[in-house]
């Protein structure tokens, strides 16, 4: 949010970009032990990448006890954001959790279906 210097929209961009490009680092790391080592030995670090990008993945969803996105604007605030800023970057990566429940859920395919 540093980046953005109180620029609302760019604050926006910023976030979806971060988010789309932990997607693209999931699927590249899946795509490389798959490659690399294939078998067990992938599905495990398959294993291992899901658990550790499943909270990265899933913060944005906002819960139904309070406000929309209210726990994830708080952070942002905390961490410098304006609240305009932190309102704008929680609902421009809201819809991008359904992109990385798919990821995650083609992950958990892999490694227990396949």
């Amino acid at each position: 949010m540093r980046k953005a210097r109180g620029r609302t929209w760019l604050a926006a961009v910023l976030s979806v970009v971060l988010y789309i490009t932990g997607l693209l680092a999931f699927g590249l790391v899946w795509g490389v032990a798959h490659a690399l080592v294939g078998g067990l030995a992938a599905k495990v670090v398959v294993l291992l990448l899901i658990v550790a990008y499943t909270p990265v993945a899933m913060m944005p969803i906002p819960d139904r006890a309070s406000s929309p996105y209210r726990d994830v604007r708080r952070g942002l605030v905390k961490a410098g954001a304006t609240r305009k800023q932190a309102r704008a970057s929680a609902w421009a990566t809201g819809p991008l959790t359904f992109a990385g429940m798919g990821v995650i859920g083609g992950a958990f395919m892999y490694v227990f279906v396949v």
